[in-house]
């Protein structure tokens, strides 16, 4: 599980952040978190609301869906960022049209 945004000039300065934490701290200074979730219900939903709540993240949901597919083609499409597992988005990971932030492996 990582933090995928799409490459623009705002996420191409996150880049030099080595940690998570810190990138989720300046997405929040920065007040870019417009967040794509899945639905209610999800176990991975639940996992990160609960991380939310642990890391005190906020920002705004602009989409929700139960298809994961839709939430990467979303975030490809620029309307926001999401926590999604790797293995959803290793094209667009190695075309460069999406940044994963997080560990290598998710």
């Amino acid at each position: 599980m990582n933090l995928i945004c799409a490459i623009d000039k705002e996420t191409s300065a996150k880049k030099t952040y080595s940690k998570i934490s810190e990138v989720l701290k300046a997405i929040n200074k920065n007040n870019i978190s417009h967040w794509l979730m899945p639905t209610q219900g999800f176990k991975l939903r639940a996992e990160i609301n609960h991380f939310f709540d642990v890391n005190s993240i906020q920002g705004r949901i602009v989409f929700e869906s139960d298809v994961i597919e839709s939430l990467v083609r979303s975030v490809v499409d620029k309307i926001g960022i999401a926590f999604l597992p790797l293995v959803y988005v290793p094209k667009e990971l190695e075309d460069k049209s999406l940044y994963s932030f997080g560990p290598k492996k998710g």
